[in-house]
């Protein structure tokens, strides 16, 4: 494929997105800009080698608390160092540092070596201009701790610009436990290459060394908010009770993330601007204020901030043909560009990563998906193979191109997947292959059998089964048990029957709150019981303003529209559903479905077949997930029957007929497959 370049594409941006974002931080030109490279290890002693990336990160930690200077942030020099080819434990030549260092816009770079002497570790530490490459100041630091080394090394950078370090020691603001910082590095490395599992456990290690080492505690934190309030809930104590060894950008974080989960919106933007004026060098506030705008519907500027975010490490792509972990700031352009059904604009990103980094398969796993999303089912599944293969067959990817196969159709091709992923993850894939059995028995109009993998899963592995209560309960909602459902959602918000909180208590509450409660209304909506949605309604209106999450605003409209249609009232659930609708791709399918049953119950097909077209573009996860394919293609054939177009119609049931062969009786006899009348 023809390389692609994308300096007219970002550099366009760079002024507009660094000057406006970041303010007058980034226009002044006399504030010195730090960037520190690894220091190569020149011992054989392997209990040495990891501070060739851990004491930058260290020296970084100490920098960063002093407002005279910017500081380029470890991780955008570990990247851009992997990106140029060379390895980190390298010695780099001067000219070779000073180029890296301009790369991330630094105006001075510190580099050198690190060795040990019987119990001393010794760094040899050079500052150099990067400009003009002259030597600022070069020096030989010795002691015993790390630590200690590092703050060390900090004084005498910020001595080579004539700034004063002061601030607390490192180790009181970090930790005292070299252990424990040592497995907190190894989290680093695992989770930069992917795995997820080993990141958790060196974290979880880490803070067993140091219960109060902020940085763990935080990346600890960021893993469970949404899966384990619990645990959220004891880490935050924990992060609050040493909020004194926090880092001014650990502060500022912890400060806007309380804002944003609270709700305060508007607060929340402005601190996130905030924090990107104080740091505009870090990728970390531009991720920030991006996902803080995507979560509130303000797609456009999430794209602009995205994209000035990705021109940030524009040189740094271009340093060199290798790893290029700078690339993952495409991710957030394309993703946006699907929210906002632009899958061409998606496309032309993704093509335009592949360019930069054409054996990486995350980048070709947003080309598949886009492809998907828009419908181009063979070229979607071709690149969906090849990203398999780049990945070296990971888990991950294999679970992704197996949901891509069961949303094609090729139901036989996926169990043949999921038969691989379970041959080939054994011990690590119970999760995964419970869902994608599940999804595969829904698809076949077996909700009943999707509900016994599902259940078996939380009886055998509950670790694996973690979050599968909104899934079990959905399949008691195909099984016709309603009310089961409504129960088992229930329960999920309402630990016990005295307990009835009608507005969530804790921060971050409120997303959890409004969803499981919708997705209560959904089930209770084919009872009848009005009274019982009516007071939903209410409740979602009044408590999803305090969620973080644009969706949860709109959710009540939903529940109105169930009761529009109840009514017969479908002018009123027609203008409820479309309320309703958060995105068009990766959305609420039952939003849709219902949107499309207003419009097919006012006599207008066609307007229902370019609704149902849009839940078409779902991996059938997260909000995609409650609607099955075949299920949509039932209602196309309804829809295309409705609107005399048989041949269509005679497609679509085809595919339902394929697909429920041997569904089970209670499916068939509620939807009443015999009423799309098509004679074959």
């Amino acid at each position: 494929m023809a390389r692609v370049a994308i300096a007219a594409a970002v550099v366009g941006v760079v002024a507009f997105g660094l000057m406006t974002l970041a303010g007058d931080r980034t226009a002044s030109s006399s504030t010195p800009v730090i960037a520190v490279l690894s220091f190569p290890v020149r011992s054989a002693d392997s209990s040495t080698a990891w501070l060739s990336d851990g004491l930058p990160q260290m020296i970084d930690t100490k920098l960063a608390n002093v407002s005279a200077i910017a500081v380029v942030p470890a991780a955008r020099v570990r990247a851009l160092i992997q990106r140029s080819g060379r390895a980190a434990d390298a010695s780099l030549p001067d000219e070779a540092a000073r180029d890296l260092a301009r790369r991330v816009g630094a105006t001075l770079v510190a580099h050198g070596s690190l060795a040990r002497d019987a119990q001393n570790f010794v760094l040899d530490l050079s500052v150099h201009d990067v400009r003009q490459g002259s030597l600022v100041r070069n020096v030989v630091l010795t002691d015993t701790d790390p630590l200690t080394l590092a703050d060390q090394a900090a004084a005498r950078i910020l001595a080579a610009v004539n700034v004063s370090s002061g601030g607390p020691r490192l180790m009181d603001i970090e930790t005292a436990s070299l252990e424990a910082y040592q497995y907190y590095m190894r989290h680093l490395e695992h989770a930069q290459a992917g795995r997820p599992s080993a990141a958790v456990r060196d974290l979880d290690a880490s803070i067993a060394l140091d219960s109060g080492f902020i940085p763990a505690l935080r990346s600890r934190l960021g893993g469970v908010l949404t899966t384990d309030t619990a645990l959220a809930l004891r880490l935050r104590q924990q992060i609050q009770r040493n909020a004194h060894r926090m880092t001014e950008f650990d502060r500022l974080e912890q400060e806007l993330w309380d804002v944003y989960n609270s709700g305060e919106r508007e607060r929340s933007v402005a601190l996130a601007r905030g924090l990107l004026r104080r740091y505009p060098r870090d990728p970390r506030p531009y991720s920030f204020l991006e996902s803080i705008l995507l979560s509130a519907g303000d797609f456009d500027g999430a794209e602009q901030v995205a994209i000035a975010g990705l021109s940030l490490d524009s040189l740094a792509m271009r340093a060199g043909s290798g790893p290029c972990s700078q690339c993952k700031g495409f991710a957030g352009v394309i993703i946006i560009r699907w929210l906002r059904s632009d899958f061409e604009g998606a496309e032309a990103w993704s093509r335009r990563w592949i360019a930069e980094q054409p054996d990486a398969a995350s980048a070709w796993f947003h080309l598949a998906w886009t492809l998907a999303y828009a419908q181009k089912t063979d070229s979607a599944l071709s690149v969906a193979r090849r990203m398999v293969t780049l990945s070296g067959n990971e888990l991950p990817m294999l679970d992704q191109y197996a949901r891509m196969l069961i949303v094609s159709r090729r139901y036989a091709e996926a169990d043949s997947v999921i038969r691989r992923i379970e041959a080939q993850y054994p011990t690590n894939s119970k999760g995964e292959v419970a869902d994608l059995r599940s999804l595969l028995a829904r698809e076949h109009g077996r909700p009943r059998e999707a509900l016994v993998t599902m259940e078996e899963l939380a009886a055998r592995w509950p670790q694996a089964a973690w979050g599968t209560e909104v899934i079990r309960a959905d399949n008691r909602r195909l099984m016709g048990d309603y009310e089961g459902a409504a129960r088992h959602l229930e329960l999920i918000t309402h630990t016990g029957p005295v307990e009835r909180v009608l507005l969530p208590q804790n921060l971050g509450g409120a997303r959890a709150f409004c969803w499981h409660h919708a997705l209560l209304a959904d089930a209770l909506g084919a009872t009848g019981d009005t009274i019982r949605l009516r007071g939903i309604a209410d409740t979602l209106q009044m408590a999803c303003q305090r969620s973080y999450y644009g969706r949860d605003w709109r959710l009540y409209h939903h529940v109105r529209g169930l009761l529009a249609m109840r009514a017969g009232k479908y002018t009123e659930a027609e203008l409820e559903f479309v309320q309703a609708v958060w995105t068009k791709v990766e959305g609420w399918a039952r939003t849709t479905v219902e949107l499309a049953r207003a419009r097919m119950a006012l006599g207008r097909p066609n307007d229902a077949i370019a609704t149902l077209r849009t839940a078409y573009a779902t991996r059938l996860d997260a909000m995609g997930r409650y609607v099955p394919i075949s299920e949509l293609d039932y209602w196309m054939a309804k829809a295309f029957a409705q609107a005399g177009q048989v041949d269509s119609a005679r497609v679509y049931s085809g595919y339902v007929e394929k697909a429920w062969a041997n569904a089970e009786p209670g499916l068939r006899a509620r939807l009443d497959v015999q009423v799309i009348g098509i004679q074959r």
